[in-house]
């Protein structure tokens, strides 16, 4: 029982037959600028990475560096005579 046997028997509506399936050019993007506009995607994307990049590490600076205020902060200011001496110099 090949496929042979049965294709003559099966009749299928000549839209679904039609082979090799030709598909209409003015639907392809080729020559339509979808390289330059993926081009564009691509460069827009890279630009809001390194966009979002730059931002996340500032948030990190600002609260390390807050850290590190309060750490200070919380100490007492001490100065030696050497310290004192020049800032009364000036």
């Amino acid at each position: 029982m090949g496929g042979a046997a049965l294709e003559g028997r099966i009749s299928y509506p000549p839209s679904i037959v039609s082979y090799p399936l030709i598909l209409d050019p003015s639907l392809s993007a080729q020559g339509k600028g979808g390289g330059f506009i993926a081009l564009v995607t691509g460069f827009v994307g890279i630009c809001a990475w390194t966009l979002w990049g730059a931002v996340r590490e500032a948030q990190d600076n600002a609260k390390r560096s807050k850290d590190v205020r309060t750490r200070l902060a919380s100490k007492p200011i001490l100065f030696s005579q050497h310290a004192s001496c020049r800032m009364d110099c000036r």
